[in-house]
């Protein structure tokens, strides 16, 4: 009886924990945004930025044939509950865009974080 009760209560503490699950997700590089104080307009070049912040994520030109480098970083933290189909979480986003003129030479850069990570819960009630 005793066994017949262990695998009762394990089966059933298997069946809970299938009701949840929790994912991490990670995308591009960490990098201090700080430094992004360093880069001076109309002065720092290509060779400057990649010395503050390292190579970035992904390079682009714009629709005035600008060349653009991106800085990113996501990091969210979401649970999914099957029986209920509400998914909650917290998410981070930071992301520097820095574009140059013809010369190489920082036109101008932009920067956004949600420094306090944002909680989302989908089922909220507004």
């Amino acid at each position: 009886m005793k066994k017949k009760m262990t695998l009762i209560l394990g089966l059933f503490l298997v069946f809970l924990t299938g009701c949840a699950t929790t994912n991490r997700y990670v995308e591009g590089r960490d990098f201090d945004a700080e430094k992004r104080t360093l880069i001076i307009k109309s002065s720092s070049t290509k060779a400057d930025v990649i010395k503050i912040l390292g190579e970035p994520m992904d390079k682009g030109i714009d629709d005035k044939y600008n060349e653009f480098w991106s800085y990113f970083y996501v990091e969210s933290d979401n649970e999914f509950n099957i029986w209920t189909s509400n998914s909650k979480g917290t998410k981070r986003v930071k992301k520097l865009i820095v574009v140059f003129d013809d010369k190489d030479v920082v036109r101008n850069y932009v920067y956004s974080d949600t420094s306090n990570p944002v909680k989302f819960d989908i089922n909220a009630k507004k």
